[in-house]
């Protein structure tokens, strides 16, 4: 995960999401993801990392689904439904059978994240030479 680091602003376990993060302003959000303990990761962006991921475990508790033992939480990010869609566009070939979730080697995992936030940085600065 070295590679990544400087796009995650937080990974922790889910039980002090509500300590360490805020909401988001207008218009930007974070992408979030949940891994589990089979590594399964599910993707999700909220304005609100801790009231999502409150909300999903009360959920996945109800349904008697393990919970997810940490959370990536990217740094904000405009248009943030678009850069999930494009990360899971990338990651197609991983998704897992539980809706919504995907089992990705690690390099795949990082390269994928690289590539996609590497031209949502670019976009974000304002810079306009997206190939």
């Amino acid at each position: 995960m070295n590679e990544i680091t400087q796009t995650w602003l937080k990974l922790c376990s889910p039980d002090y999401l509500d300590i360490v993060m805020d909401k988001a302003p207008l218009d930007y959000s974070y992408l979030l993801i949940l891994e589990y303990e089979n590594k399964e990761k599910l993707f999700a962006v909220s304005r609100y990392p801790a009231k999502y991921v409150n909300t999903h475990l009360s959920r996945e508790r109800q349904n008697g689904v393990n919970n997810p033992v940490r959370v990536y939480v990217s740094s904000l990010i405009f248009r943030g439904e678009s850069v999930k869609r494009a990360l899971q566009k990338r990651l197609a070939d991983f998704r897992h059978s539980r809706k919504g979730h995907y089992l990705i080697p690690e390099t795949a995992f990082t390269t994928a994240i690289n590539e996609v936030f590497s031209v949502a940085r670019l976009h974000n600065s304002g810079d306009n030479k997206i190939a």
